[in-house]
């Protein structure tokens, strides 16, 4: 490496500024849980409970001196977010200052567009000899996908180390100089006695301070390094002796994930879209209360799809790893204290979060704050003197403009845009002159809010997802498929409970959803157009959690769930169960004073009435669609000509044309509980029978029949055609629905 490296260096350092410039190293993890880093938890305790910050158990923790010492000329971010958390859309979003849809790599393994400007090529542009070390994950679906071309560079000179994807414990360069991966700590271990300066974390972090070495000896060439770690994410197992560094830990199940089992309190819309390892949340509350002790008194844990998984060996594979990322970060600034190079800005971050057995759930993906919060400290000794916390809340796509304007850059190649603000003003107040390293300083702007997401749809194919507004304290999720959720952090650090019901949460509520409304009219508006996001809940929904009733004269408790309560109907003749299950009671409810995000607009049940048809439009506004004569009955059932019973859905859901459905479904009682599938709403939702047109070229006969039994996509297209002047769609009303 030290040859490759000084070759390029001779070739380059002509071009080196004639100014000063600040040096500049970030190391980022991957999927690191902030509460295991001791001053992240040190910072939470003097805020939150102490079991609610030490969720594993009594004083189980990591100590992290090294990363905690960044911190004393330094600044500590409390309410930092991954912009998305999952790998490729969190990195391009920390790299470039843009939200991932605009990158290109909104999903795992989706390639960034190379067009996107990132921080490292305006440090290039202004002088900066820049390297990248470790996981890319911006190559699409290369893996390991070491770096050989020139292309894709993305602004950083130096990428001899820089591979695309894969979770590798162990690296080899051989001497043709290409680099060999191992699978597993095991396959490592059997070919070399002692795996140290082969494992992942060892062999980047080595690799980085040769880069120093070399850099050294280039006095006038400004650098970037770029140290990006697989660990700690999985597969959760780490060389000696962080191996057994943690065995004698007892760890315990976190109880939030008690919680979510129990579903008591109720688990959140957005939590069934999680795609990771989740512990049972569909039991009964009986066999539920075992299944906890169980996993309480074993080491293997059972979880969904019947796998098992080890909570407590994982976690302390886990702890093993980020103590062995400490104290390679120790060796690092050793390193650069010896060469007098100790100047410069250092950034240590994480692209996301795990949850590590919090809410049931191990990795990411999830809105909660252990996995869409993450480390961020920033060292610069140059500029900051003593401590400084920042609880306003910024995200990844912050940092690009943030680190500009800590270097003081302007100069930007172009092409170069970022849609997050600059903090470095946030970050510099007050540290003039102030030594004092004792008492850290305290910064917060209770204004500031930040957008994160994850699935979220650009296609038919991108999955289901959820939308976050988050500011200093309190957190609002807007669900694809289900009701809003809103967490105030002060009161609930443990993200437990839905307050959005609650009046003293109005105004900051507010500007919260304003600020949904305002990132979808600006970055999602093209793919939101018709589709329908709870911005409130109705004003009666069934409650997901449990009832807990005294039975047998009090001498026992009662279970309740919802789902219970349809196959039971006398159980709602308790007022309990009335006011807990409104919707399987069928109790009367009225319209939500709440809105929902609807073709393009902000609409309350007032602008609404025409679209009963919708479910989600009669769940939200029961009483104006109630006395809208074009609507189904939700609640009718009828008998299929098979003898089983069906409802108004079965008949729209099976795209059956209008006259079948009028001959064989739509009769008596059924074409008056079925108005709007059935087709005798009203003339202005019909189709036209008469109308056909031909398709060019083909020659074929399209009807409004025919529609129906096209796919979504293919029905949409020939929707939006317009023949005679008059589009599809308001010919064949009732085939195109809302399209």
């Amino acid at each position: 490496m030290v040859v490759r490296l000084s070759l390029f260096l001779a070739s380059i350092c002509s071009f080196a500024t004639e100014v000063y410039a600040t040096n500049v190293i970030v190391v980022m993890t991957d999927e690191h849980n902030l509460r295991t880093i001791s001053s992240y938890r040190d910072h939470l305790l003097k805020k939150y409970p102490k079991d609610s910050v030490d969720v594993w158990g009594e004083d189980v923790f990591v100590e992290t001196p090294h990363i905690d010492s960044l911190v004393e000329n330094g600044v500590l971010f409390s309410n930092f977010y991954a912009s998305s958390p999952l790998c490729t859309p969190a990195r391009a979003s920390f790299l470039t200052g843009l939200y991932p849809r605009e990158t290109g790599a909104h999903y795992n393994h989706e390639p960034m567009k190379e067009t996107t400007k990132t921080w490292a090529e305006v440090l290039q542009y202004n002088g900066y000899y820049t390297s990248y070390n470790g996981k890319f994950h911006l190559d699409g679906d290369a893996k390991p996908g070491w770096k050989e071309e020139k292309e894709r560079d993305f602004g950083f000179n130096h990428t001899t180390y820089r591979y695309n994807r894969g979770h590798w414990k162990c690296f080899q360069e051989l001497e043709d100089g290409s680099i060999k991966v191992f699978n597993s700590l095991q396959e490592c271990e059997n070919e070399f006695d002692n795996v140290e300066k082969y494992y992942s974390t060892d062999f980047l972090m080595d690799r980085g301070m040769e880069f120093l070495e070399e850099m050294a000896k280039e006095k006038d060439q400004p650098f970037a390094l770029f140290l990006s770690l697989p660990d700690p994410h999985g597969p959760n197992s780490v060389r000696e002796p962080y191996k057994t560094m943690y065995s004698d830990l007892d760890i315990g199940l976190p109880p939030t994930a008690e919680a979510m089992i129990l579903r008591d309190p109720s688990v959140p819309d957005f939590y069934r879209q999680t795609q990771y390892v989740k512990y049972n949340s569909s039991l009964d509350y009986e066999d539920a209360e075992e299944y906890i002790a169980s996993l309480n008194d074993i080491d293997s844990l059972q979880v969904s799809q019947n796998k098992q998984y080890p909570l407590s060996k994982h976690a302390k594979s886990y702890f093993g790893m980020v103590k062995l990322i400490d104290d390679k970060l120790g060796q690092l600034l050793s390193k650069l204290k010896s060469l007098n190079m100790d100047d410069c800005v250092i950034v240590f971050t994480s692209d996301h979060g795990d949850t590590l057995g919090e809410h049931g759930v191990i990795n990411k993906g999830l809105p909660y704050e252990a996995s869409v919060g993450i480390p961020m400290i920033i060292n610069y000794p140059k500029k900051l003197t003593g401590k400084t916390v920042i609880e306003t809340a910024y995200s990844q796509i912050d940092f690009t403009p943030t680190l500009l304007g800590l270097l003081d850059i302007e100069d930007t190649p172009q092409g170069y845009m970022a849609h997050g603000v600059d903090g470095s003003n946030e970050i510099l107040q007050g540290h003039e002159g102030d030594g004092n390293t004792q008492k850290p300083k305290l910064s917060a702007n209770n204004d500031k809010i930040i957008i994160s997401s994850h699935q979220w749809r650009l296609d038919e194919s991108a999955g289901l997802g959820w939308l976050a507004a988050i500011k200093n304290g309190y957190k609002y999720i807007v669900d694809y498929e289900g009701y809003p959720t809103f967490f105030d952090l002060n009161s609930d650090p443990d993200e437990l409970y839905n307050a959005i019901s609650m009046s003293e949460h109005k105004e900051v509520l507010t500007s919260l959803k304003d600020a949904i409304v305002k990132y979808i009219a600006e970055h999602g508006s093209s793919y939101l157009q018709d589709e329908i996001l709870f911005l409130d809940p109705p004003s009666c929904p069934n409650k997901n959690d449990v009832l807990k009733l005294l039975a047998n004269g009090g001498n026992e408790n009662q279970y309740i769930y919802c789902n219970d309560v349809e196959s039971d109907r006398a159980l709602c003749s308790i007022s309990e169960v009335r006011n807990h299950c409104p919707i399987s009671c069928e109790v009367d409810c009225q319209d939500s004073k709440g809105e929902i995000y609807f073709k393009g607009i902000v609409a309350t049940c007032e602008d609404l009435a025409d679209e009963c048809q919708l479910k989600e439009i009669s769940s939200f506004c029961p009483q104006t669609c109630e006395s809208n004569p074009c609507s189904d009955d939700s609640n009718f059932k009828f008998r299929k000509p098979n003898g089983k019973m069906s409802n108004c859905a079965y008949i729209m859901k099976n795209n059956f044309s209008a006259s079948k459905r009028r001959t064989k479904f739509c009769k008596a009682q059924v074409s008056e509980s079925c108005k709007y599938s059935c087709g005798f709403c009203r003339d202005s939702i019909n189709n036209d029978d008469n109308f056909e047109y031909m398709v060019e070229n083909s020659g074929v006969i399209i009807t409004c029949d025919k529609l129906l039994q096209f796919g979504r996509e293919r029905r949409q297209r020939h929707c939006e055609r317009i023949f005679d002047g008059i589009p599809v769609k308001d010919r064949c009303i009732l085939s195109c629905g809302n399209f």
